[in-house]
């Protein structure tokens, strides 16, 4: 509209002008050739402001276009490079699936040095790219910090770990090979930076950006690549591999949709009840007794040797948040807390059959037997699809 506003004044200036020299010019002229003249006076300026009106814009786009074919010429070439790169690992670590023994920080150190180039080619590649190379980047030095700080680490296999590793490789090889990130159109966005109220305090805080067109990692925990990188995670059956992937985006809802898929429901966030006229203050983040679902385990184990009639359960691994206090013992877990992420399921907490906690890591883990799981699935299911279900805006 500002644009409009500006021609439209340009117009009444030129002619103006131009009218003023009109009259001057044909004092002693007819009223013919004073209408003539006065036609082209109007004429002139206006196909010289609708001349601006029209190709302006049109060199804006065309720009904009260039701009685009651009950097998607950068993103296929650093895509094609990253391919390289992740393909030369998979052969690489391919190899080591028969080490025998576990996961040590040396062997961590040495992927996460492995991975040093991919991490600068990936800041010009393609958003799934960027996304997935980001995960796996945060998770590796999230884990290599509980090393550092000596903390409780299960045992991780050599093998479940190479796995894990080949699999998110692959999934980055696709993204790299096979998918090409071109936007719906070249169309610009006015963005401000800062609030209104604040804007009259600082400069340049309008910037313009493409409204189709994003570069780097995105960040939605709700996309199917951070879903499928969980996934991946919850392979390795290790808790401090899915306690660094839970805290990318502090949220348990990949790991409600993958435990979902498998037919079965166990509450994404299990918490102390709280007497009404206290919930304000216990729902204060730092004084949270919150525990949130980070990842699972499906088993069976048998009764004898005969390996017949086997049990089917279900490790669920759960994550205190805060460190201020102690994570709850068996006894106050199975009395005081509830199901907080849907209530009104009847999800009873006292049915597990095993508790295990590891009180440096803040873990919890409950053992249940699947059928107990299928059949919360199956009570619950409709209002499990309502809390997953995406909305779009």
């Amino acid at each position: 509209m500002k644009r409009h506003y500006k021609l439209l004044i340009l117009l009444i200036f030129f002619t103006l002008l131009s009218c003023d020299n009109l009259i001057k010019e044909t004092e002693n002229a007819t009223v013919f050739e004073k209408a003539f003249s006065l036609c082209t006076a109007f004429l002139v300026p206006t196909i010289t402001i609708i001349g601006l009106w029209i190709t302006i814009p049109i060199i804006r786009k065309r720009l904009a276009a260039e701009h685009i074919s651009d950097k998607i010429k950068e993103i296929q070439i650093a895509n094609s490079e990253i391919h390289i790169v992740v393909q030369q690992l998979i052969d690489k670590y391919t190899i080591l699936l028969d080490e025998v023994g576990f996961i040590t920080e040396e062997n961590i150190e040495r992927v996460n040095k492995d991975l040093e180039k991919g991490f600068d080619i990936v800041q010009k590649s393609s958003s799934d790219v960027a996304t997935v190379m980001f995960y796996l980047k945060v998770t590796l030095q999230e884990v290599l910090k509980y090393y550092s700080s000596k903390q409780d680490i299960k045992n991780l296999q050599c093998k479940d770990f190479y796995i894990f590793l080949i699999n998110v490789l692959n999934f980055i090889s696709y993204y790299s090979m096979r998918v090409v990130q071109i936007p719906k159109s070249s169309k610009i966005k006015n963005k401000y930076l800062i609030k209104k109220k604040f804007r009259k305090f600082v400069t340049k805080s309008q910037i313009k950006e493409f409204r189709h067109f994003n570069i780097g990692a995105f960040h939605d925990p709700d996309s199917f690549h951070y879903l499928r990188f969980c996934d991946f995670i919850n392979t390795t059956k290790n808790p401090s591999f899915m306690k660094s992937a839970f805290l990318i985006y502090h949220n348990p809802n990949a790991i409600a949709k993958i435990l979902s898929f498998e037919k079965k429901y166990a509450p994404s966030i299990i918490d102390k009840q709280v007497p009404k006229e206290q919930i304000s203050v216990e729902e204060n983040v730092y004084m949270s007794k919150s525990l949130y679902l980070i990842g699972f385990v499906i088993n069976k184990i048998y009764s004898n040797d005969t390996l017949t009639n086997p049990t089917h359960y279900v490790d669920l691994v759960y994550f205190k948040h805060t460190n201020l206090e102690t994570i709850p013992a068996w006894d106050q877990l199975k009395i005081e807390f509830v199901d907080k992420w849907i209530p009104e399921s009847g999800f009873d907490i006292s049915k597990s059959t095993k508790y295990d906690s590891e009180k440096i890591g803040q873990i919890i883990t409950l053992r249940y037997e699947s059928s107990i799981l299928e059949k919360y699935y199956k009570l619950n299911r409709v209002r499990i699809n309502k809390k997953l279900k995406i909305v779009k805006s």
